[in-house]
């Protein structure tokens, strides 16, 4: 099973209840750009 980045942070960020603007805020993002890092299966670090 492959991991796909993007959901395992939408999940916890769901699981905080956070809002797309919230959580935008703590990542220093605009809130816009939160699906997009979603949609993503790799990240780099």
């Amino acid at each position: 099973m492959a991991i796909h980045i993007g959901d395992i942070i939408r999940k916890e960020v769901e699981a905080k209840r956070l809002t797309y603007k919230e959580f935008g805020v703590l990542i220093h993002r605009n809130e816009k750009t939160i699906s997009d890092i979603y949609d993503r299966a790799t990240m780099s670090i």
